[in-house]
C-alpha cells in the first residue's frame, strides 16, 4: 500500500530519503548526510529490515533507489518518529515548513488507511465498492466499442479518461475532508463513490441507448459528476 509520499512495510508508514530531498529540492547525498548526523547524535541502529512492534521509537531502514534513469543509489527509509527527528533538522532548507506539513499529513492519512483495512465492516463496504466497479468497467468497455463504431480514433484512451475524470470530481469532495480515494477513504466516501459510480453506469448505458456522440456523452458525464460532487459538497466552487 502507498501513496506519492509514504508506503507501508509490516503495516507500518514510511517515507524514503530520496522522497525527502526531491521535495526539499537538494541531492539525496546531502540529505544522507544530515541523516548520518542524526543517527550519529541519537545514537541510532541503522537497520536493513522492518522491526515488529516499533510504531514508537525511530526507525531508519537503509535501502536503495533506482532514479530515472536506471541508476542504483542508496536512501534511507523512515518511520514518523524516524522522520520527525531528521525534520528538525531541516530547518535551514527554504520550503523545509511546507515539506514538513505534506509529510506529516501524508503519514496521517496512511495510519488511517492501515486503520481501515484491520476494519471488517470498511473492507466489506470496500468489496461491494469493487462489484460497483467492476459494472462501471463494463459498461465503459461498451462505450468504447460505441465510440470505434462511431468513427473514433482515439477509442484506447476512453477508459483512462473516464477514470481520471471520478478520480478528479470525486477528489473534490474527498480532499476536502483531508482524504484522497479509494484505499485511503473513509466509509462514508467509500460509499460515496459507490453512489457516483452506481450512477455514471446508469447515465453512459441511457446515453448510449438514445445514440448520442461520444463526445458528448462525455461532456454529459463530467457534466453529471462535477454536478454530482457539488450538490454533496457546497463549498465547491467553479
Amino acid at each position: 500500500m502507498k501513496n506519492d509520499l509514504i508506503h507501508t512495510r509490516r503495516n507500518e508508514a514510511f517515507t524514503s530519503s530520496n522522497i525527502v530531498s526531491d521535495m526539499l529540492e537538494v541531492p539525496n547525498k546531502d540529505l544522507l548526510r544530515t541523516i548520518d548526523k542524526v543517527i550519529k547524535l541519537y545514537n541510532l541502529t541503522v537497520l536493513h529490515s522492518t522491526v515488529k512492534n516499533a510504531k514508537h521509537q525511530p526507525i531508519f531502514i537503509e535501502t536503495t533507489y533506482k532514479n530515472k534513469r536506471g541508476r542504483v543509489y542508496k536512501s534511507y527509509d523512515m518511520n514518523e518518529a524516524a522522520y520527525m527527528l531528521l525534520a528538525m533538522q531541516l530547518s535551514k532548507y527554504k520550503n523545509a515548513r511546507e515539506v514538513q506539513i505534506a509529510v506529516v499529513t501524508a503519514f496521517s492519512m496512511m495510519k488511517e488507511a492501515i486503520l481501515n483495512h484491520d476494519n471488517p465492516e470498511w473492507n466489506q463496504i470496500r468489496s461491494e465498492g469493487k462489484e460497483v466497479r467492476k459494472i462501471e468497467t463494463d459498461v465503459i468497455k461498451d462505450l468504447v466499442e460505441y465510440a470505434r463504431q462511431q468513427g473514433a480514433t482515439n477509442y484506447k484512451f476512453i477508459y483512462s479518461n473516464y477514470t481520471r475524470m471520478m478520480n478528479k470530481e470525486m477528489q473534490l469532495i474527498i480532499e476536502s475532508q483531508g482524504m484522497p480515494i479509494k484505499d485511503l477513504s473513509t466509509k462514508q466516501d467509500l460509499l460515496l463513490i459507490s453512489i457516483a459510480e452506481k450512477q455514471l453506469s446508469y447515465y453512459l448505458q441511457n446515453a448510449m441507448k438514445e445514440g448520442l456522440h461520444y463526445k458528448d456523452i462525455y461532456k454529459g458525464a463530467k457534466a453529471f459528476l462535477n454536478q454530482f460532487a457539488a450538490s454533496l459538497n457546497p463549498m465547491i466552487l467553479r
